[in-house]
Formats: C-alpha cells, structure tokens, sequence
C-alpha cells in the first residue's frame, strides 16, 4: 500500500458507537471536536476526557482546530488526532504505558530531551514511561497507540538510568512502522464495519494481535530479555507500591526484605534480576522521576524547591539538587528553563500552511 492510499484510507470516518466485548465494553469515540478556530490562550492547559491531554498550546501564528476518536480494546487504546492548523502538546504523565506513536499525514516535530526528530507520514516513534516530550504537530492527522506495560518490563525501565534511556533509538524500522500502521487502519475500518454487538469478540482478538506485534518490537527496541520468576515480580511490585506510597521515606533493605517477607539476600537477588539495579538505586531513580515530572507538570507555577525536597525525602533543596544533576546532568532549574525555551520558540514560530 503506497503512503498516499494509507493516508486517504484512514481518513474515512463514520459514527460512533459501544462495542460490549465478553469482558468489558470496547469503546469507540468518533472524532470528537476538542477546539475549534482557537488561539493560545483559548488552548492552553485544556483538559479532554477523549484523550487526557494536558499543556496544549498554539503553535505559533496558526489558528488551530483538533478533534479525536479513540478506540479501546481491553486495557490498550488508540488514539486518533486530526489537527487543522497547528498545535503544540507538552503533556506530561509518570504513566506505565509504551506509546507508540504513528504520523499518517502533516508533519510532527518531537522534542525528546536534547533531541529533535523530525516525522513524516508513515513514520512511527516509541516513547517509554518516563518520557517528556514536546510534539508540534502542522495540518497533521497522527495515531497514539497505548499499551500497558508488564511489571517486569516496567521495573526494568524504571530502573535504567537516564543516561541509558535517552541513548535508546526511538524510531521504529520503516517496515515495523508501516504494518502496525497498516493493523491499526484495519482495526478502525473494522470499526466502521461492524454495527452490532456481535462483532465485538473479533475486534477484541484483532486489538490483542495488535498489542501482542507492538509489544515484540518494543521489548526488540529496548533489548530487554526475560530473567526472573513470579516470585521475584511478586518482591519488586511490594517495594515499589510502598516508594510510591511513601515518596519521602527512603527504605533500607532490612526493612523492604520484611515488607516482601523474604531475606534481604533474596530481596537484592529480586532487584538484581528484575531490574538490574540495588533496590536503593531503583528507589533514587522513581524518586528523580517524580521530581523531573513535578518540575515539568507545573510549568505555570512557581517551583519551590524547598517543598519538592521535603515531599521526596531530601534533608535540604541544596541536597536534592544534587542528586537530580547527578542523575540528569542538569539541576531542576535548567531542566525547567529549558523546556520553557523550547516553548517559547514554538508559540512564537511563524509557520506557512502546507
């Protein structure tokens, strides 16, 4: 199928409607408007119940319309963007799912860290929990695929630093990308196909196909390898609800190991084998994490650093700024500032319509 078929095919839309599949409804929203003929102000910080977004501004002297649908099969979605004009996301979310995320036609500017990509139609991306990426999307119509990520998976990403995950290549082959793009049309014709409850089971199996080929190149992306046992799972998702339960607190390992009800032995054998890390080091990077979003989810608010290093259990704003430097090579300040700029370049752009 050429680029230009796969576009025009996809843009083919029809009604909504409720799939009620065998275990839970299969949901989907057709393009539901978001804004229309808006400007900066009128965007900034919308909130949609269609896809969740947040930190949504205008991109630079374009006047800007969105609309949406989603599909959602078990826990996994798709989100379906149609941008007129152009429109800046800057959301941020801890999140514990892979996104992948697909141009079918327009052009997208992602903004990763230090890195700057640049997306044309048929072109896929993959983005890790953890992730905090600025999109400027032009006259774009982009998919979002949402998978929720396996514990051991999830661990294990959690738990790399942040020097490893932004090395990582996020583009996906041109060949992975046109087939999962290819799928997810399917699955939407599909949609428009069925009419009745009856063909919820079949789109339920096509939605799991489509997870289960993802999740294949996901895990080929980041090189991950299976090597632990339930029971190890079972040690790490204990110490990880009590960080996230007690994100001031820092744990010793006696005290995780009678939480997980194990020796400290088997305790660091779990980590080690789950998520190639001490559970000290995994405990500091879900710690950064949360510290790296607060910054970045308040950008309309004054940081005080003062009150983050007291939420995440540092003696004093000195001493978490130098664990964050440590972990991302920049203090708290930079990384906001940094955003900041990337923003104000955007809103300011003066951009030609295609």
């Amino acid at each position: 199928m050429s680029r230009q078929a796969a576009q025009s095919r996809f843009a083919q839309t029809s009604q909504a409607g409720i799939f009620k599949g065998p275990d839970q409804p299969v949901e989907w929203f057709r393009r539901a408007l978001i804004f229309k003929d808006a400007d900066e102000e009128e965007v900034y910080s919308f909130t949609s119940a269609t896809t969740g977004a947040s930190h949504v501004y205008g991109l630079g002297n374009l006047r800007c319309r969105a609309s949406a649908s989603r599909v959602q099969f078990g826990p996994a979605s798709v989100i379906y963007w149609d941008i007129g004009g152009g429109v800046i996301n800057a959301a941020t979310a801890l999140g514990s799912e892979f996104v992948i995320g697909s141009v079918v036609a327009g052009k997208v500017e992602a903004h990763l860290e230090d890195r700057v990509m640049t997306l044309e139609p048929m072109d896929s991306i993959m983005y890790l929990p953890g992730d905090t990426v600025v999109h400027a999307m032009t006259e774009a119509r982009t998919l979002a695929l949402r998978i929720p990520i396996s514990s051991e998976v999830l661990y294990w990403v959690k738990a790399k630093p942040f020097r490893t995950l932004a090395a990582l290549r996020r583009q996906l082959d041109q060949s992975d990308s046109v087939d999962l793009i290819r799928l997810l049309q399917f699955l939407s014709s599909e949609f428009d196909r069925f009419e009745s409850a009856e063909g919820s089971a079949q789109l339920q199996v096509l939605g799991e196909a489509i997870v289960a080929r993802a999740q294949l190149v996901l895990e080929r992306l980041i090189g991950f390898r299976r090597a632990s046992n339930p029971w190890m799972l079972e040690v790490c998702s204990i110490c990880d609800r009590y960080f996230a339960e007690h994100p001031s607190e820092w744990a010793s390992g006696k005290q995780l190991s009678q939480l997980a009800n194990c020796s400290v032995r088997q305790l660091y054998r779990a980590f080690e084998a789950v998520a190639d890390a001490t559970p000290l080091q995994y405990q500091h990077r879900v710690r950064m994490l949360s510290v790296r979003f607060a910054i970045l989810d308040g950008l309309d608010q004054e940081v005080e650093l003062d009150k983050l290093a007291d939420t995440f259990g540092f003696r004093t704003h000195h001493q978490l700024t130098r664990a964050y430097a440590q972990e991302y090579g920049e203090s708290p300040m930079e990384t906001r500032a940094r955003r900041e700029s990337i923003l104000k370049a955007l809103k300011a752009r003066r951009v030609r319509r295609p």
